[in-house]
């Protein structure tokens, strides 16, 4: 008799003779299910997935940009998308209003309801014109964009690589 790793399921092993019933079966199945809901693992009905949200995609979405700041250019602008569960965040802020060795607040706002959960902020290095001229980036529940700059100022300051879950 083999035993499950995992979640402790008995199953019978290669040269054992078949030993449960449709009942059995049925049990079994029921307390995987059950393991799988509870660590939060989403059903496997494709109309389930579409009510919870999986697949909702809100399209890209510009994030109003807040003076004196800039967008990096008009093709280059801040947007977020939310695909399901997923917030991507593309586009970035130009030097504009920046300066070395700073802490910048409200350069943008992250639109409701693709916001990092409440008490929590989406913390991480943005890319820039310059290897050399670091910048960590906030996005804080509030939806501000929050940019520390370094001894060095880029030119434009990417998010192209920025995204969080939501609730």
């Amino acid at each position: 008799m083999y035993q499950t790793p995992i979640y402790g399921l008995q199953a019978p092993s290669d040269g054992d003779p078949v030993w449960e019933t449709a009942a059995q079966l049925r049990a079994t199945v029921d307390k995987i299910e059950t393991a799988l809901a509870t660590r939060g693992v989403p059903p496997a009905d494709l109309a389930a997935l579409i009510a919870a949200g999986w697949f909702s995609d809100t399209g890209w979405m510009d994030v109003p940009v807040l003076a004196p700041f800039a967008p990096i250019s008009t093709l280059e602008r801040p947007t977020v998308r939310r695909v399901g569960k997923r917030v991507q965040m593309s586009g970035g802020f130009s030097s504009n209003g920046l300066a070395i060795n700073g802490s910048f607040t409200g350069l943008g706002t992250i639109p409701e309801g693709l916001r990092p959960s409440p008490g929590k902020s989406v913390v991480g290095s943005v890319g820039t014109a310059s290897g050399a001229a670091v910048a960590q980036a906030h996005i804080r529940d509030s939806g501000d964009i929050w940019l520390r700059t370094n001894a060095l100022l880029s030119s434009y300051y990417s998010f192209g690589s920025f995204s969080w879950l939501i609730p």
